[in-house]
Formats: C-alpha cells, sequence, structure tokens
C-alpha cells in the first residue's frame, strides 16, 4: 500500500505541474479579445458583475468559484494578489480547472503579484495591467498598479481615460489593488492623487483589494468598496472580518451589491496539489539524480511486492 501511494503522488506530481505549465483560459485576462465579448454584446435592461480580490491559492477562493458559476455574472474582476513567488505555478494549474470561469475575468496585479512576476512577464500571460472598456453604456478602468513606480503611469493613464470620456456614460467603475486613503489604517494607502481624480471626473464606483476584509464608504459622490478576502488571512482591524465576493448589478437607474460569504474548508485535493507543485516538484528538480534513483527503488520494490503476492497465490 505505501509503495502504491508513493507511485500515485509521483505521477500526481507530473500532472499537477503539467497542469502549471498549460495556457491560461481564453477568457481569463485583460486581453483585447476578451473585452470585445463584452464591448459587442447585445443591449440588456441589467447586468451583474463579480468582484473579488486576495486570493492566494486557496481552497476558500474554489469555493467562491463555484458559487460564481451558479449566478448570472456577465465577468468579474480579480482585484489581486492571487499568487505569491512560490505559489505563482499552483496558480496556473488551478485557473485550468478549479478557477475556470464562464465569463470574461479580468485581472490587476496586486503587491504580491509584481514581487512573484515581472511586469513585463504579467502582462505577457496576462493582457495590459492598464486598460479600460464600454459595457452597456458603462465605463470600468483597471489600474494595475501595487508598487509605487506604477503609480504615476496609473495616475496619467485614469486621467487620460476619464477625460477622454467626458462623463458621457451612465456610470464609472474603477478598480485598483491598493484601497485610496478613505479610512484610517496602513492597508488603505493609494495616494490621494487618486481621490482629487474621482472627484474631479464624478465616479460613480472604486472597487479595491489589499485589505483583508470588507470595507464600504460613500465619500464626495463616490462610493468606494474594499473587498480583498476571497482567501488569504483576514486582518485584525475594526472593519469587516470575513471570507466573501462581492456580486454587484447594475441597472438603469440603481447599482446594488451582493456580499457572497464563503467559507474556509480543507480540500484534501486542493492541498495535495499544492504540496506537489509547490514544494514536490521543485525538490525533484534540485534534486534529479536522487530522485530518479529514488522512483528506480520504489518501482524495483514494487515489482518484487507484485511478484511475492503472485507466487503466494500460487
Amino acid at each position: 500500500m505505501l509503495l502504491a501511494t508513493i507511485l500515485g503522488f509521483e505521477v500526481f506530481t507530473v500532472f499537477a505541474v503539467r497542469k502549471s505549465e498549460a495556457p491560461v483560459p481564453s477568457l481569463f485576462g485583460n486581453f483585447a479579445e476578451i473585452q470585445k465579448v463584452l464591448v459587442e454584446a447585445a443591449p440588456k435592461e441589467d447586468f451583474s458583475f463579480a468582484v473579488f480580490g486576495d486570493t492566494e491559492g486557496t481552497s476558500t477562493f474554489k469555493l467562491l468559484a463555484q458559487k460564481l458559476r451558479a449566478h448570472p455574472v456577465d465577468f468579474a474582476v480579480h482585484l489581486g494578489d492571487a499568487f505569491d513567488a512560490r505559489t505563482y505555478p499552483f496558480f496556473r494549474a488551478q485557473l485550468g480547472s478549479d478557477l475556470a470561469l464562464p465569463f470574461p475575468v479580468f485581472f490587476l496585479p496586486g503587491n504580491q503579484d509584481m514581487k512573484a512576476v515581472p511586469l513585463v512577464q504579467f502582462e505577457e500571460v496576462f493582457g495590459p495591467s492598464l486598460f479600460s472598456f464600454i459595457y452597456q453604456d458603462c465605463l470600468f478602468v483597471g489600474l494595475g498598479f501595487a508598487i509605487a513606480e506604477n503609480i504615476p503611469g496609473s495616475l496619467q493613464y485614469l486621467e487620460e481615460t476619464l477625460n477622454e470620456a467626458g462623463g458621457r456614460y451612465a456610470k464609472t467603475f474603477v478598480f485598483m489593488h491598493l484601497p485610496p486613503k478613505i479610512l484610517p489604517g496602513n492597508k488603505f494607502d493609494a495616494p490621494e492623487e487618486f481621490i482629487a481624480l474621482f472627484n474631479k471626473y464624478k465616479v460613480d464606483y472604486v472597487f479595491s483589494g489589499h485589505y483583508h476584509g470588507y470595507a464600504h464608504v460613500a465619500k464626495g459622490g463616490t462610493t468606494y468598496i474594499v473587498s480583498g478576502a476571497a482567501g488569504k488571512y483576514l486582518e485584525e482591524t475594526p472593519y469587516g472580518q470575513f471570507h466573501h465576493g462581492l456580486i454587484i448589478k447594475v441597472g438603469r437607474d440603481y447599482v446594488s451589491e451582493i456580499i457572497v460569504p464563503i467559507a474556509g474548508r480543507a480540500d484534501l485535493e486542493n492541498k495535495l496539489q499544492r504540496l506537489a507543485i509547490v514544494e514536490l516538484y521543485p525538490w525533484f528538480l534540485q534534486n534529479r539524480e536522487l530522485a530518479v534513483i529514488a522512483t528506480l527503488i520504489v518501482v524495483l520494490l514494487a515489482m518484487l511486492t507484485v511478484k511475492a503476492l503472485s507466487g503466494r497465490k500460487r
């Protein structure tokens, strides 16, 4: 039984790593062809989109993905921090199965994502970190800044996009990983220049992650919603502390918010896949000769065990 378990886990590791090397799903990322799915869609009376952030390879996010499949969601926005340097391959493996969603999913780089992969690599895999599109007469703007050097370009892109829009759309929604300084706390630290632009151009909603919890506040005509608790540990602060995602429903004269609570749970398959990709495979690469010898020994012992069992039956 032990030998069969070892061999089985080695095979499981090989298949898990292959999943991590597969292409990103066609509806995940910020590329123009993904935006086109929405831009060219027929007019609707109302529509919904999902928002969530700070997932980082947990089974909690897997549960949220299952719940979102049951809702009539038109698209989703991941607010960043999906992986770190060690868990990036694991996240890529999850994208092709557990986290695959049947609608476009846009993805902002978070500070942990930027530590794991350079911005150039992020944009090659997931599309431009700064993007905008029009859907159902509403403007959506994604700002992919999560580290200081990306802030000036994001501010410029935001102002140019809002200025060009000229306030002619029914609603304007902005997405960013770092929350602006709307509430006290070191997690709400995006420069106040962003708030000045939101006020100037009358942005309706701003969604952020980074803070591992929930916060909602209206200021200067803009509603700020922080949702960064779709998997990672919860912050010990006075604000909302529960794992969740959001579904935002938009109609001609209203915007409503549905909180989708999710309970953390133990997922054996998720843990095994993470162990295989994050721990075992790197060890195999660093100790190839030892891994090959160990595998051969296990195979040989398995063969001898089978042969011995066969002899007993005779």
